[in-house]
């Protein structure tokens, strides 16, 4: 019993090691571009949101008025909703400038 719990963490040990290690660049990059794409999902969240549960950019939209916008509100809701995709993709730049170089140079 002992020796299959010492094989088991042998094989999930080096799958961490390795497999894991080198797929991770590719990883973060897919998760950031999925983030950014299910973020800025505009129509669907329009059409599918009423007015209890609306997303960010639909509240966007709450700000016209019949005379004009309230560039002021549009302008900080704006700020606020980049403010997370910014600090993401800060963090993770070397990730993701390292997956998506990954096969760019040869040898």
């Amino acid at each position: 019993m002992a020796a299959a719990f010492f094989l088991f963490g042998l094989v999930f040990g080096s799958f961490l090691k390795i497999v894991l290690r080198n797929s991770l660049p590719g990883v973060l990059s897919t998760a950031i571009f999925t983030f950014l794409l299910s973020w800025n999902d505009f129509f669907y969240s329009l059409i599918l949101t009423r007015s209890e549960a609306v997303t960010a950019p639909v509240a966007i939209v709450n700000f016209m008025n019949y005379e004009s916008w309230e560039w002021g509100k549009v302008a900080a809701a704006a700020t606020m909703i980049m403010l997370p995709v910014v600090a993401l993709s800060v963090v993770v730049r070397k990730y993701l400038v390292r997956g998506l170089t990954a096969g760019a140079v040869k040898g």
